[in-house]
C-alpha cells in the first residue's frame, strides 16, 4: 500500500538556472542479518551463516532463505550490480556510497564459497573494482562506508556495544574491500542520535548521514502539522527545539499521508553536530550530511527525476550550496532492482547535469565545501520517516514500544512489553560480557569478529552477543521466530562469559543501564503518533522514566537524578546542561529513588504470535519512576536535565548519558475522560450490529458525545471504515486502491500485511485487537453534528490499486461505494442507542424535562439537550420529534 506522491511548496516556484550550486549523491543500503544466531553446526566457535542455516533442514530459522538470497535482484545486488550502476554514471564525479553489513558479507561469503544460488568465489571484486576508479579530486567513486556489523539500532545500545560493532567491522574491511577504510558512517535503520558521536569520532569516523527531518524538526520556526498532510509522529519536544529559524520550507507527502517538511537550505547542506562527554566536559564534533527524506523515498520506489531539486535549488548560493543525498535500501522494491541500477541511476544524473547541478560523492564534496567547525546544530533523535508505525519518532517506538496492560494501555509500573524484553535480555548478557572482558583483561578484536580454535572465551562471549542486537529481529516483531533470536544470541553468549566469571568474586564491572526511557514524549504537551491512535492529545505534566539495570553481583540502588534549568534554555553555545558539574546555568541534583521490579521474561499476554521455547538465561531488572515533583509539574514551562544512576553490591557507580525533557504548561489531559467506550481491541458490549460479509462483521454506536466504530481487523485484504456527512460526492478510493467512494470526513484503515491501523482526517484513538475499533468526536473534529451519519465498511486488495472485495451493507458489485450504499445511523434522539427514536426513548427524555445544568460531563443530560444550550425545553422536544420512529 502506498500513498500517491505529491508536494507542496512553502515558497514561490522558480526554474533552475545554469549556475546554481546544487550537489547531488546516492547512499545505497545493503543488508541481511544472522538469521540464526545459534552455534553453528560446522565450527562451534561462531555463530550460523545463511548457507549453514539453508541446507541444514532445523526447523529454525523459520525464514524461507532460498527465497530470500536467491532473489535475483539481490544476487545481482550483492556482487556486481553497485559496480555496474556506477559504472553508468557519465559525470566525472559521479559516484555513490554504500553501506554493505558484515553479516550480509558472513552470509554472502558462505553461500559463495558453496558456490550457491547464483553466488561465487570472488564475490566482493566487483565492488573493489569500483573502489578503484576516482573522481577529480582523487576520491573513489564507491565509498563503502563504515556500518554497525550486526545493523544494530546505535541510539538505543549501549557505547560500549555500538563501538565493538564499528571496530570488528573495520577488522573486516581490508580483508574484503581493500585498504583505505572510509570515514564515512551509515547509521542502521538511518537512526541517529548525538550520544554516538563520541564513539563515531573515536573510531575515526569524520561524516555520518543522518535524517533531515531531524535537522528541520529542530528548527526554531519548524511548521509542525498533525497527521495526513503532516507529522505522523509525536511532535518534537522544546528541548529539542535549538536551531535558528528558516525562512523556506519544502512539503513532500509520500506514504500513508506521511509529509516530511524540511527547511532549505538549510537541512540539505551538511554540518557540525557535537557530544559533551558529561564527566570530563570535553567536546566531540563530527560533520553530520542529512539525507533528503522524501525525496529517497521516491527514488527507491519509481524512476525519479528532478522535479522536487527545481523547487529549492533557487536557494543555493556559490559559496552555500544545496546536496541532495538521496539514500535509501539498495536490495529491496524498485531501488533494488535492474530498473533502477542500470536505467534510472543513469537517467536521473543526466537529468541533473542537464539542469546545472552536479552529480558527486561525499568525500569530493567535503574537500571543495568543508564544514566550519563552527557551524554547530543540533539533530533531534529519530529514524527513516517510514518504519511502520515510527514515521521517525524520537523515541525509536517501532523497536521500542512502552510497556503496556493487557488491554493495550500504558502501564510503566506493572506492563510488559516484547520489544521492552528484549533490551531487559540484552541489558543482562552486556553486563556478563564486559564483566567477562574486564576479568579477562582484554579481548582482541580479530577474535570476537572471526574467532578461531585460540579465541577465549571473553572474545567468544562478545561474537556471541552483538548479533543479539541485530535491530530487524525488533522491526519485525511476532513474524515467525523473530521474537526469540536475541534470547538465543545471549544465553550463547552468557554460557561463554560465565566461564570467565565463575563465581563473580573478581567481578569489577559497574552497573549496565539501558538508556532511560520517557513517557510522554511531551509531558504538559502535545502527543501524535501510532502511541496515541494518530490524534493529537493532550498530556498531563507528569511523566514516566524507566530502564533494565542489571549486574553480576547485584544492583544495591539505582537512583533519578534531576535538574531544573534556570531560565528554560539550552543553547548551542553552552555546556552546561551537558555536564553532570553543570554550572550557573542550572540547578542543583536531586536525587530520587526509583522503584525495583522483576521483570517478567515470561510470554505475559500469552500472545499466540509468540513461542518463547528458550528463554533467557538471564534477564535485567526494571526501575521506574513516576516524576510528579511538585517543582516540575505545578506550573510547567521547566527544562528538566535527568540521568540514572545504578551502583551494585561492590560499591561500583554507573551513571547513564544526562537527557533533557521540557515540560510544557499543559495539563489537561489526555485520553478519553467522559467516553463510555473502551479501546482495548475488543467489541463494545453495547455496539449495534450493522451488518455481515465475507464472516467480517461490522458495529457502530453513539453516546451522543462519541461516535464508535468497529469490524473484525484486516487478515487477507486491507479494511476501511467510512463516515460521512451524507454529501454524495464521489472521490477516489484511499490508499491508491481502484475505484471511487462517497468524500468522506473520515475513515479508520487497517493494512493485512503488517497489522498497522490509524484514522485519517479525523477520528479520536483506535485500536487493532480482536476487532479494530475507534472513537470519533464529531463536534469537536467537524463543528456541527449533523442529524445522521452514514457508515460503510469495505475490504480492498492490499496492493496499490487493489479492488473492493467486499462491502458492509451489502453493495451492487460495481466496485464503488456510493451513499445509496452506506448505513445512515441517527446521531441525535437516539438516547438509548438502540438505533431507533421510539418510547424507549421518550422515557430517557422524561426523566431530563426541565433539567437546566447540562454540560458534557453529565453528557448533555444523557442527551436530552440536544440543542446543547444547558438545558431541557421544549426546544429539545421539537426536536427529539423529529426524529420520530426513524
Amino acid at each position: 500500500m502506498k500513498i500517491a506522491k505529491t508536494f507542496i511548496l512553502c515558497h514561490l516556484v522558480f526554474s533552475p538556472f545554469a549556475f546554481s550550486q546544487v550537489f547531488t549523491t546516492y547512499h545505497w543500503h545493503l543488508q541481511q542479518p544472522i538469521y540464526w544466531p545459534e552455534t553453528s553446526n560446522w565450527d562451534n566457535h561462531t555463530y550460523q551463516k545463511a548457507y549453514e542455516s539453508m541446507i541444514i533442514g532445523a526447523a529454525h530459522p523459520e525464514n524461507d532463505l532460498d527465497q530470500i538470497f536467491g532473489k535475483a535482484d539481490r544476487v545481482a545486488a550483492y556482487q556486481y550490480r553497485i559496480r555496474d550502476a556506477i559504472g553508468t554514471i557519465q559525470q566525472t564525479d559521479g559516484g555513490a556510497q554504500i553501506s554493505y553489513s558484515g553479516c550480509l558479507v558472513e552470509n554472502v561469503a558462505s553461500l559463495a564459497n558453496a558456490g550457491s544460488l547464483g553466488y561465487y568465489t570472488g564475490w566482493e571484486n566487483a565492488n573493489r573494482e569500483a573502489r578503484n576508479w576516482f573522481t577529480s579530486g582523487g576520491h573513489r567513486k564507491l565509498d563503502i562506508v563504515i556500518f554497525p556489523y550486526h545493523h544494530v539500532l546505535g541510539p538505543l545500545v549501549d557505547e560500549r556495544a555500538l563501538r565493538k560493532e564499528i571496530q570488528i567491522y573495520k577488522e573486516l574491511y581490508p580483508d574484503i574491500w581493500g585498504n583505505d577504510v572510509s570515514v564515512g558512517y551509515f547509521p542502521a535503520e538511518l537512526s541517529f542520535t548525538e550520544r554516538m558521536i563520541q564513539v563515531l569520532v573515536e573510531e575515526g569516523i569524520e561524516w555520518v548521514f543522518v535524517p533531515n527531518n531531524h535537522v528541520s524538526r529542530a528548527c526554531e520556526n519548524f511548521p509542525l502539522t498533525l497527521g495526513t498532510g503532516g507529522e505522523m509522529c509525536d511532535p518534537p519536544n522544546l528541548a529539542d527545539i535549538l536551531n535558528p529559524p528558516q525562512s523556506n520550507w519544502f512539503s513532500k507527502t509520500i506514504d500513508r499521508g506521511c509529509t516530511p517538511t524540511n527547511a532549505y537550505p538549510f537541512a540539505y547542506q551538511p554540518h557540525k553536530a557535537k557530544y559533551v562527554n558529561p564527566e570530563t566536559g570535553q567536546e566531540y564534533k563530527i560533520t553530520v550530511v542529512p539525507v533528503a527524506q522524501a525525496m529517497s523515498w521516491s527514488d527507491g520506489y519509481q524512476q525519479y527525476g528532478t522535479g522536487d531539486i527545481d523547487q529549492i535549488a533557487w536557494a543555493a548560493g556559490e559559496n552555500d550550496p544545496i546536496l541532495v543525498v538521496l539514500a535509501h535500501d539498495g536490495d529491496n522494491a524498485y531501488g533494488g532492482g535492474y530498473s533502477y541500477y542500470m536505467e534510472s541511476v543513469r537517467q536521473f544524473c543526466n537529468a541533473a547535469a542537464a539542469a546545472g547541478y552536479v552529480p558527486t560523492v561525499m568525500e569530493q564534496y567535503l574537500q571543495q565545501y568543508p564544514v566550519s567547525d563552527s557551524d554547530v546544530i543540533h539533530v533531534e533523535d529519530g529514524s527513516w520517516v517510514n518504519a511502520d508505525g515510527d514515521f521517525g519518532s524520537p523515541d525509536f517506538i517501532n523497536w521500542n514500544w512502552p510497556l503496556f496492560d493487557q488491554n493495550g494501555q500504558f502501564d510503566i509500573a506493572n506492563g510488559w512489553a516484547e520489544d521492552e524484553r528484549n533490551w531487559a535480555v540484552i541489558t543482562a548478557a552486556q553486563n556478563r560480557v564486559e564483566t567477562a572482558e574486564q576479568i579477562a583483561g582484554g579481548v582482541n578484536i580479530a577474535q570476537i569478529q572471526n574467532p578461531d580454535s585460540s579465541a577465549s572465551n571473553a572474545e567468544l562471549a562478545w561474537h556471541f552477543f552483538l548479533p543479539s542486537l541485530t535491530s530487524g529481529y525488533m522491526y519485525y516483531g511476532t513474524a515467525l521466530d523473530m521474537e526469540v533470536k536475541p534470547t538465543i544470541a545471549c544465553n550463547n553468549a552468557i554460557a561463554k562469559a560465565n566461564l570467565v566469571i565463575g563465581d563473580g568474586l573478581q567481578d569489577q564491572t559497574p552497573p549496565t543501564i539501558w538508556i532511560p526511557q520517557q513517557l510522554p514524549h511531551n509531558p504538559g504537551g502535545t502527543g501524535f503518533g501510532s502511541l496515541w491512535g494518530y490524534q493529537a492529545v493532550e498530556h498531563m505534566r507528569d511523566f514516566w522514566v524507566w530502564t533494565f539495570v542489571s549486574d553480576v553481583s547485584g544492583v544495591a540502588e539505582v537512583t533519578l537524578k534531576y535538574r531544573i534549568d534556570n531560565d528554560g534554555a539550552n543553547p548551542l553555545s553552552s555546556n552546561q546542561n551537558e555536564t553532570y558539574a553543570g554550572g550557573s546555568e542550572v540547578g542543583s541534583w536531586v536525587s530520587l529513588p526509583m522503584q525495583f521490579r522483576d521483570f517478567p521474561a515470561e510470554n505475559v499476554y500469552n500472545n499466540p504470535d509468540i513461542d518463547f521455547f528458550e528463554m533467557p538465561i538471564e534477564i535485567a531488572d526494571q526501575y521506574f519512576i513516576h516524576v510528579e515533583e511538585p517543582a516540575i509539574v505545578d506550573e510547567g514551562g521547566v527544562l528538566v536535565d535527568y540521568f540514572v544512576q545504578a551502583t551494585d553490591t561492590n560499591g561500583y557507580i554507573k551513571r547513564s548519558p544526562i537527557l533533557h525533557t521540557f515540560v510544557g504548561t499543559g495539563g489537561t489531559g489526555g485520553g478519553n475522560p467522559d467516553d463510555d467506550f473502551v479501546m482495548d481491541g475488543s467489541l463494545d458490549e453495547n455496539a449495534q450490529f450493522i451488518g455481515s460479509e465475507n464472516a467480517v462483521d461490522f458495529y457502530a454506536d453513539w453516546n451522543d458525545v462519541q461516535l464508535y466504530v468497529a469490524c473484525d481487523p484486516a487478515v487477507n485484504e486491507d479494511h476501511f471504515i467510512f463516515i460521512s456527512d451524507g454529501n454524495s460526492s464521489m472521490g477516489s478510493a484511499p490508499w491508491a486502491k481502484s475505484g471511487s467512494v462517497v468524500q468522506w470526513q473520515a475513515y479508520l484503515g487497517n493494512e493485512s500485511t503488517n497489522g498497522w491501523s490509524g484514522w485519517f482526517d479525523g477520528g479520536s484513538q483506535q485500536v487493532r485487537g480482536t476487532v479494530l475499533e475507534g472513537v470519533l468526536d464529531w463536534n469537536a473534529e467537524f463543528g456541527v453534528m449533523p442529524e445522521f451519519v452514514f457508515l460503510a465498511m469495505g475490504a480492498y486488495q492490499t496492493q496499490d490499486g487493489g479492488s473492493l472485495q467486499f462491502q458492509i451493507p451489502a453493495g451492487n458489485g460495481d466496485g464503488d461505494i456510493d451513499i445509496s450504499e452506506f448505513h445512515m445511523l441517527n446521531l441525535r434522539g437516539d438516547l438509548n442507542f438502540d438505533g431507533r427514536i421510539d418510547m424507549k426513548d421518550f422515557a430517557v427524555f422524561a426523566t431530563h424535562w426541565m433539567e437546566n445544568n447540562c454540560n458534557e460531563v453529565n453528557n448533555w443530560c444523557g442527551g436530552a439537550d440536544l440543542n446543547h444550550v444547558n438545558d431541557v425545553n421544549i426546544e429539545d422536544f421539537a426536536e427529539f420529534a423529529s426524529c420520530w420512529l426513524k
